[in-house]
């Protein structure tokens, strides 16, 4: 009866034992991200566009070297939005491998945050963070959202849908062809036929006098 009992002790202190590590597991796993979270907040992107140096909308133009934990693109700015950078400027940035990020689209658009390094180039702001593909008129982003995007954006006129239509070059009214309604416009056609009549005129005046210089 004794060893029963004492059996039935030690079932329960295991039992106890387990209970109180599967909690304090269970406890861990959800506690984790928020204590990351305090440890590391992750900016918004107003807080990281005050932090960069440069902000601009560009396109990914190449790769021109690429090490054990950041990748160097090159990048053709085609809207500047902050630094002083002008229009169709290249810039040259380091991009860091967190992730499996880091893995930029050549061809592609960018909303790109730049920082100074302390060599002397430049790197994007917040890691990672700071390259946002913008994409079919939405931004593709794992940190921020779509509205989040459109909001900054707002600031500058910029909307994610209409960069597209802003980065394709109109043509002037000197490089456009006239249509075919547009060169049959009555004036146009009476004016055509008023220097068809002057020169008509004019040879033949020229004409009668050669006649009668001949005569």
């Amino acid at each position: 009866m004794h060893r029963i009992r004492s059996c039935d002790r030690r079932v329960r202190v295991w039992l106890a034992v387990l209970f109180a590590m599967g909690a304090a597991l269970i406890g861990a796993v959800w506690a984790s991200p928020n204590v990351e979270a305090l440890q590391f907040p992750m900016p918004s992107l107003d807080e990281l566009s005050v932090r960069a140096d440069i902000v601009f909308v560009g396109t990914v133009t190449g790769r021109t070297a690429e090490g054990e934990a950041d990748r160097r693109y090159t990048f053709r700015v085609d809207i500047p939005i902050k630094g002083g950078l002008d229009r169709k400027s290249e810039m040259t940035a380091l991009v860091p491998r967190e992730d499996g990020q880091g893995e930029l689209d050549k061809g592609s658009t960018y909303l790109v945050l730049l920082r100074r390094t302390e060599v002397g180039g430049h790197a994007i702001a917040g890691g990672s963070l700071g390259c946002i593909k913008l994409k079919n008129g939405r931004a593709e982003s794992s940190y921020f959202s779509q509205e989040e995007v459109d909001r900054y954006l707002a600031r500058y006129g910029l909307k994610v849908k209409t960069i597209y239509e802003r980065l394709v070059p109109e043509d002037g009214p000197s490089a456009r062809r006239p249509t075919v309604r547009e060169a049959t416009k009555p004036a146009v056609l009476w004016s055509g036929g008023l220097a068809l009549a002057v020169l008509l005129s004019w040879l033949f005046t020229r004409a009668i006098r050669r006649r009668r210089y001949r005569a």
